[in-house]
């Protein structure tokens, strides 16, 4: 006998028993069900003068408190959590940044806060990429919710290698874009001088920064040695 059957012979009896005349915590001692069921199935009888389960509009559900425990098909799985939100996407990629680089950033925000517009108008940011070929076969595939898109665990370190690649360099303005060059060659100290003497120079000059301008680049080790210093003291 299936549990639908079941519940409805216990339904049957519970009727036939209050018929006889018997108490709802009689019959559900006899039956051996609650006294909440018994109320409904007496309640159920009143309103549709039968016993049989109500008709439900598409399939009946497999996963509740009741069977939670039980075997369940991946496709059920899928089904309850995108009920709850869960999107099934590929981690966003993102810079790898340790804990020093994140400090450093925190620590320029905080010397910089109290800047006024017409301080930041002074400024020429000035910044590379380096764009890889990767294999797309490396994406990685999670269960999230649309909120836990930017969250740590939710996102994969940008891998670099496995193809070609090529370089940008750019540099922007409060009164615009500036020049920039697209290279494919290893960036070190003189291409960088190269860079800066014939694109970051003719933006100085395009703009009219001449007079009093701070270039902000990114800190990387390719613009720090002493001949690049020297080279753009003045």
């Amino acid at each position: 006998m299936t549990e639908k059957h079941i519940r409805q012979y216990q339904r049957a009896q519970c009727i036939a028993l209050r018929r006889a005349g018997m108490s709802c915590r009689a019959i559900a001692e006899d039956v051996g069900v609650s006294r909440a069921s018994v109320q409904r199935s007496l309640e159920r009888y009143d309103e549709t003068g039968g016993f049989q389960d109500r008709s439900r509009s598409g399939r009946p559900k497999k996963f509740n408190d009741r069977n939670i425990r039980k075997p369940i098909c991946r496709r059920t799985v899928i089904n309850y959590l995108q009920k709850f939100g869960y999107e099934y996407k590929v981690k966003i990629e993102k810079p790898y940044l340790s804990k020093q680089h994140r400090n450093g950033r925190l620590q320029w925000c905080l010397e910089h806060s109290n800047w006024t517009v017409d301080d930041w108008k002074k400024v020429l940011f000035s910044d590379e990429s380096t764009f890889y070929v990767v294999k797309r076969k490396s994406e990685t595939k999670i269960w999230r919710t649309k909120d836990e898109k930017w969250r740590e665990g939710c996102m994969a370190v940008a891998a670099t290698g496995g193809g070609g690649r090529a370089g940008f360099w750019g540099v922007i303005t409060w009164k615009g874009a500036g020049c920039f060059r697209i290279y494919t060659e290893n960036t070190n100290s003189e291409v960088y001088c190269n860079i800066l003497d014939n694109y970051l120079v003719p933006t100085v000059q395009m703009y009219g920064f001449e007079n009093d301008f701070l270039l902000q680049h990114d800190n990387g080790v390719i613009t720090l040695p002493i001949k690049l210093k020297k080279s753009y003291k003045n």
